[in-house]
């Protein structure tokens, strides 16, 4: 069953997730024009900057030029995968499933960066619920499927510009030996992956978690390994938004300023802040029920108080 009251939630979860796609597949497809223009010698623009961001040589596959290549390709399969997770719950979801499972889309959301759709969960109903799924099969699911895309994907692009590529062979040992052990991390991340995360797309996957045998003990040490860098990746969004809030109040004993300037930046720092500390307790809860040993690892995340006044007024 599904009332006007969640249209907000959904629409704001549909709407963001939409830019994240389109946002991701801008982004990928930048990358990847710029980086043709280059190994083509078209080049329209500063050549220095070509030479940071893009590899024109196997040489080049032994230096954090390769991390780039990486990077692209893992942010544009986890988040192509991560929002389509959201506007599944969004879309077809009834309202107690959503309300219910607002922890997917805390974690799927803000594992990608996001804040319109954190936001858009303090809109639900103000009760205490607890998940109708297991929080640690969501992230396997939608994380481990876009880690193991990403990893998949950037073998091969990474096979495909070697094949292609004029300046063949390694000058260096040390080139050699780096690539061949980024190779071998991304190896290891997309057989681990196509190993362990089809298992956790069967029915019974939580009834297999909550049991007490040895395929339950497997299938919690292999949420916990995948739980682990979720956290880590929560973790750097915490680190990450208060390094943006230290830079804005920087910002505001900044030299040459006049009144109206050091205005803006009070402004700015003043809904950063807001922000910032909105973000670590949303994290903090998704963090604390990830952990949680009780309740078979269902997550509770209470609602705000801003949320029940306004339905009291309602």
């Amino acid at each position: 069953m599904r009332t006007l009251g969640f249209g907000f939630t959904r629409f704001w979860i549909v709407l963001s997730s939409l830019f994240g796609i389109i946002g991701v597949l801008f982004l990928a497809g930048y990358y990847f024009y710029f980086w043709s223009n280059y190994t083509n010698g078209q080049i329209t623009g500063d050549l220095n900057t070509y030479q940071t961001l893009f590899m024109n040589s196997w040489e080049d596959l032994g230096t954090y030029r390769v991390l780039f290549l990486i990077i692209i390709m893992f942010t544009l399969t986890t988040t192509l995968i991560c929002n389509i997770g959201l506007i599944r719950y969004a879309t077809s979801g009834t309202d107690a499933e959503l309300c219910a499972n607002k922890w997917s889309l805390a974690v799927l959301s803000l594992s990608l960066g996001g804040v319109i759709a954190p936001f858009a969960l303090t809109w639900l109903p103000n009760t205490d619920v607890k998940a109708t799924k297991n929080a640690r099969v969501t992230i396997v699911r939608y994380l481990g499927t876009g880690w193991m895309l990403g990893a998949i994907g950037a073998i091969i692009a990474i096979g495909s510009f070697m094949g292609v590529t004029n300046n063949s062979g390694f000058v260096t040992a040390s080139a050699k030996n780096t690539f061949i052990t980024v190779m071998t991390i991304l190896g290891v991340v997309a057989g681990f992956s196509l190993l362990f995360v089809p298992f956790f797309y069967n029915r019974k996957t939580v009834d297999h978690m909550i049991a007490q045998t040895s395929l339950g003990k497997w299938y919690r040490f292999v949420s916990t390994v995948y739980t682990v860098f979720a956290t880590i990746l929560l973790v750097i969004q915490i680190i990450s938004a208060i390094v943006k809030l230290i830079e804005a109040f920087g910002r505001i004993f900044s030299n040459r300023q006049n009144g109206f300037q050091i205005f803006l930046n009070i402004l700015n720092f003043s809904f950063m802040l807001i922000g910032t500390m909105f973000m670590i307790y949303l994290i903090t809860s998704v963090i604390k029920g990830l952990w949680r040993s009780e309740d078979d690892y269902l997550i509770s995340i209470p609602q705000y108080q801003r949320a029940a006044q306004m339905q009291q007024h309602n």
